[in-house]
C-alpha cells in the first residue's frame, strides 16, 4: 500500500551503492539521521517502510552490513531544502513488527578496522595526550582533528590489555574530553575535543523563541562543575601537593586521584566536562540541515539564555505525513 505524504517531499535511498529509491519510494513512511558530539553513542541512521505486502521481508530483505545512506528534500515555493547523511554507515539491525507490518532499517556509522578493537598491553612515557592520539591515529590510518585546549602530558602510562581506541576513551574520558569518529569507513576521523572549544566558533545559526515549536530547558548542579582537588606526594621531596581549581559551573567540588603530570589540566578538562551537563535545551524545530552536532548557535529572545550555544545532538527527521524536523540538544558548557 502507498504511503500519502506532504507535497513537496521527495527523498533518494542507496543500498551498498545502488539507487532503490524507486523500490522503497511508496512505502517509506520516514527517514531519519541522528549524530552525537560526545562519541559515547556512533551516529545512527534509520529507514521505515510499509510492508503489508511482504516485499522487504523477502526478495527486498538487505544484509546486514550492507552501505546505507540517503538525501531527502521538502521543495517549498522559490526553497528547496536538501538534507544528506553521510557515507559509511552499515546496515547493522532489521527490526520487523505489525500488524500492519512495518520494517526498519538501522545503520550505524564510523565503524574503524578490527585492528583498532585488538586488545594490547604496552607502556607510554613521557608522552602527551595529543602525542598519544596521533600516534594511535597514524597507525591505524585515521585522520586526527585534536582541539582541546588543554595541555595533558604523563611521565608514564600503562595500557594494559585494552584495544587503542579503548585507551584513548579511557584518558579523554579522564580528562574531560569528548573522542568520537566521524566520516566514512574510507576517511575515518578521530575528533577530541569538548564544548568549550566548540563555543569559540562563531554561531552558523540564529535561532528565535518563535521559530521553535517545542522546547525544553534544564538547569541543574553537577557533581564537579564546581572544580575539584588531587593530592599527590612528591617522591624527591616527600611533601604532599596539592592542585585545586575552580569550575565555572554550579556544582560541588570533587577530590580526583592524578592520574598524569598536569593535574590541573585534568581538573579543568573534569570541571568542564561536568559543566557541560548542567544547563541544556532541547529543542524542536522546521527542517534545517546545517544544525548538526558541534555548531555552535546563537538563541535570541530567551531571556537570561540568550547568546551563544553548542549544538551536542541532533535528529534530522523526514515523516512522510508532517514533513522535515529537526531537534536538537544544546550546551554551553
Amino acid at each position: 500500500m502507498a504511503v500519502e505524504r506532504v507535497v513537496g517531499l521527495w527523498a533518494e535511498v542507496w543500498l551498498d551503492g545502488v539507487d532503490i529509491s524507486a523500490n522503497v519510494g511508496p512505502y517509506l513512511t520516514r527517514l531519519s539521521y541522528m549524530d552525537f558530539f560526545d562519541g559515547d553513542r556512533p551516529d545512527t541512521i534509520e529507514v521505515h517502510l510499509e510492508d503489508t505486502a511482504g516485499l522487504f521481508q523477502g526478495r527486498c530483505y538487505p544484509k546486514k552490513g550492507s552501505a546505507l545512506r540517503f538525501e531527502f528534500g521538502f521543495d517549498k515555493p522559490g526553497r528547496e531544502i536538501v538534507f544528506k547523511s553521510a557515507a559509511g554507515f552499515e546496515v547493522d539491525e532489521i527490526d520487523i513488527s505489525g500488524p500492519p507490518d512495518v520494517v526498519k532499517w538501522k545503520a550505524t556509522g564510523q565503524k574503524p578496522g578490527g585492528a583498532l578493537h585488538t586488545k594490547k598491553s604496552r607502556t607510554w612515557e613521557n608522552v602527551g595526550l595529543e602525542a598519544i592520539a596521533q600516534k594511535i591515529a597514524g597507525e591505524h590510518g585515521l585522520n586526527l582533528v585534536f582541539t582541546t585546549g588543554l595541555d595533558i602530558n604523563f611521565s608514564f602510562v600503562y595500557q594494559e590489555r585494552l584495544s587503542d581506541l579503548e585507551f584513548l576513551k579511557k584518558l579523554t574520558k579522564q580528562s574531560g574530553i569528548s573522542l568520537s569518529l566521524k566520516g566514512g569507513r574510507d576517511n575515518l576521523t578521530l575528533v577530541a575535543t569538548n564544548v568549550k572549544k566548540a563555543m569559540e566558533g562563531e554561531p552558523v545559526f540564529e535561532i528565535r523563541r518563535q521559530d521553535v515549536a517545542r522546547f525544553r530547558f534544564t538547569d541543574q548542579a553537577i557533581q564537579g562543575a564546581g572544580g575539584g582537588v588531587t593530592r599527590h606526594l612528591n617522591h624527591d621531596t616527600e611533601e604532599l601537593v596539592v592542585t585545586e581549581i575552580q569550575g565555572e559551573g554550579e556544582g560541588h567540588q570533587i577530590v580526583m586521584p592524578p592520574i598524569g603530570q598536569s593535574p590541573a589540566a585534568q581538573l579543568q578538562g573534569t570541571a568542564n566536562k561536568a559543566a557541560e551537563g548542567e544547563k541544556f535545551y532541547n529543542l524542536t524545530m522546521p527542517g534545517n540541515p546545517r544544525l548538526l552536532s558541534g555548531v555552535k548557535v546563537n538563541l535570541s529572545g530567551w531571556g537570561h539564555n540568550d547568546g551563544g550555544w553548542a549544538i551536542t545532538e541532533s535528529r534530522h527527521t523526514l515523516d512522510a505525513a508532517s514533513g522535515y524536523v529537526t531537534e536538537i540538544k544544546l550546551s554551553r558548557g
